[in-house]
């Protein structure tokens, strides 16, 4: 999933810096954030397994002040580049460095056969790739993420330009992007409690943690 969500960020910034139309670029942007966010979930999921119980603190707060950092410098950067050359560069330097974390994770994060130590490094890799690990992906939360998403992105940046507040269109794209987004809830905590072997896109526990609940707003 990790792999899944750095690939789609990476794929998608770079359509977003080559695409030359306003609805694509919001199409491909509401993918990219989808990637975005699931890169920030899979981050709290796979760190609590990668480290002691005791440390975990710490190093939630390096991840943290990561996070918060580059929510800060991210405008800043993205202005001085705009400002500097081509808005295009705010999505095309995304590129080298998802490739780069994608090269990192499959090659260096351990998959759950990875500690036995007649497991080849073809097949630590396979493992990451395989139907299995694809049955993992929670392919009905992506498209309603994506949906709604789109959608509502859509109708925001439409509405008072291409459409009235009060087009059909309009209320149409907010309505069912809507619907689109409580479902989306609603299945994330099906699977949370059922027995499927799909993980959530966005898993809502995560919520509980005030910290995490501060920093997401």
């Amino acid at each position: 999933m990790f792999l899944l969500a750095l690939s789609l960020f990476t794929i998608f910034s770079i359509l977003c810096g080559a695409t030359n139309d306003v609805v694509e670029l919001i199409i491909f942007r509401a993918f990219q954030g989808m990637g975005a966010s699931g890169i920030y979930s899979m981050i709290m999921v796979i760190a609590p397994t990668l480290v002691p119980p005791e440390k975990f603190g710490k190093y939630l707060a390096i991840i943290a002040s990561v996070f918060a950092i580059a929510s800060v410098l991210g405008p800043i950067l993205g202005g001085a580049i705009s400002n500097n050359s081509a808005w295009r560069w705010i999505f095309l330097l995304n590129a080298p460095a998802g490739c780069v974390c994608i090269g990192i994770v499959a090659l260096i994060l351990p998959s759950s056969i990875s500690s036995r130590p007649d497991v080849k490094f073809t097949n630590h890799l396979r493992a990451k790739i395989s139907g299995a690990a694809l049955r993992r992906v929670d392919v009905v939360g992506v498209f309603l993420l994506l949906a709604s998403s789109i959608l509502l992105v859509f109708a925001l940046e439409e509405a008072g330009t291409r459409y009235s507040w009060s087009d059909a269109v309009t209320i149409s794209t907010f309505c069912v992007g809507g619907i689109a987004g409580i479902l989306f809830v609603f299945w994330e905590l099906f699977l949370e409690k059922s027995t499927s072997l799909q993980e959530p896109v966005f898993p809502l526990r995560l919520l509980k943690n005030r910290l995490l609940a501060a920093m997401m707003a």
